[in-house]
């Protein structure tokens, strides 16, 4: 049996032939996430930045899997690089972005998992934007 462990960030060519390689040895397994190049084209449309093999949600059924969110802007630049509430904003409003592009709103959220590097103040600064 081969095993398939891709290294991530995987450029375009690279997810291309990770998923050549998944559907030739699993052909009845689907990938969980779409390995097209244009994968983020609703939330690029809407104003997130472009990211290669990075998939920002996925819509099943009636619910909305989000993937982690880093505090970028439109144009992919890092935002509050030394502000953990500035950063937790951009996050959030990130997030909002994204559920306004499946017809979701913040109040349908159930359950949300920030993570945070630095001291306890950075912490708190952080929690401060979701509160």
């Amino acid at each position: 049996m081969m095993s398939i462990r891709p290294t991530l960030p995987l450029q375009t060519d690279q997810l291309r032939r990770f998923a050549s390689r998944l559907a030739a040895e699993w052909p009845h397994v689907r990938a969980p996430f779409d390995l097209v190049q244009n994968m983020n084209e609703i939330e690029t449309q809407a104003g997130l930045p472009d990211t290669a093999g990075y998939r920002y949600a996925r819509k099943i059924g009636n619910q909305l899997h989000v993937s982690g969110q880093v505090p970028t802007d439109t144009l992919g630049d890092i935002i509050g690089k030394t502000n953990p509430f500035r950063q937790a904003q951009q996050c959030l409003a990130n997030l909002e972005l994204i559920l306004k592009c499946y017809d979701f709103e913040v109040n349908d959220i159930q359950h949300l998992t920030i993570y945070v590097v630095g001291d306890r103040t950075s912490l708190t600064n952080a929690w401060q934007a979701v509160l």
